[in-house]
């Protein structure tokens, strides 16, 4: 179990996450050979615990391509996927996604305010034509130098709380929780979401944020949550720091 800063509450650790810690470490320690895990009856006698939960974790291991199960041969491991840092496939949060950077990370809200122009975004906003939106700004610093910039806008329409409420809210809520806040605030639960990234030039403020020049060339995150009904419920839009940010991306094969 673990402590849990911002909730302030006990969170217990399933079993077959520890063992999949555990089986990390294993591998890590240059104990095993020929890239091959030991049978699930000898890890599960390794590390006391049961089979099942031994199948759980080598699962969950396979599912973060850390491990191959070979027919004939068994449970191959993978060094390279485990030596790969910022797995943006993988690492959802932005905050965990630069501590696998080996950053210090901190962040800073920029902005919390409704607007009801967002044309600096160059993106066509959900909501109808005169919307207004909720506008969240945030940035990620990687050993105190600007590395993300995050950009969200909320229609008002999807909104079911007051503004009041919603600012108070959305000032509470932890940088990661986006889907979370949407869940909560919003008029439909949120189903999935679409990702493009492409290749863009910085504009003149956020260039001085991060400390570059404007015109400089940097990749762009653009985000559009979908609810159940498939109605746009939020659009985000992510500025990486061309040299602070460098993430890969794991394609399995088998």
């Amino acid at each position: 179990m673990m402590y849990d800063e911002t909730s302030g509450k006990i969170k217990f650790t399933p079993l077959y996450v520890q063992a999949k810690k555990k089986i990390i470490e294993m591998i890590k320690s240059g104990m095993l050979k020929d890239s091959k895990l030991p049978p699930e009856v000898v890890l599960s006698e390794k590390l006391g615990i049961s089979r099942t939960t031994v199948r759980e974790a080598l699962i969950a291991l396979t599912r973060d391509g850390v491990v191959t199960k070979k027919q004939g041969v068994g449970n191959l491991y993978h060094l390279s996927t485990l030596n790969t840092r910022m797995r943006i496939d993988q690492i959802k949060d932005f905050v965990e996604l630069l501590k696998d950077g080996g950053y210090t990370v901190s962040v800073k809200r920029l902005k919390l305010a409704w607007t009801d122009d967002v044309s600096d975004l160059d993106v066509k906003p959900p909501g109808d034509k005169g919307s207004r939106y909720l506008r969240s700004e945030l940035i990620y610093y990687a050993d105190g130098k600007a590395a993300i910039l995050s950009t969200v806008i909320v229609p008002e329409s999807v909104l079911a709380q007051s503004d009041f409420d919603l600012i108070r809210e959305a000032r509470k809520s932890p940088a990661n929780s986006l889907s979370d806040f949407l869940n909560t605030h919003s008029r439909e639960e949120v189903s999935h979401s679409i990702s493009v990234f492409h290749p863009t030039r910085i504009g003149e403020e956020s260039a001085a944020i991060f400390n570059l020049e404007a015109g400089d060339a940097v990749i762009a995150w653009k985000e559009s949550y979908y609810g159940m009904y498939d109605n746009l419920l939020c659009f985000t839009r992510i500025i990486f720091h061309p040299t602070l940010v460098n993430f890969a991306i794991l394609r399995k094969w088998d």
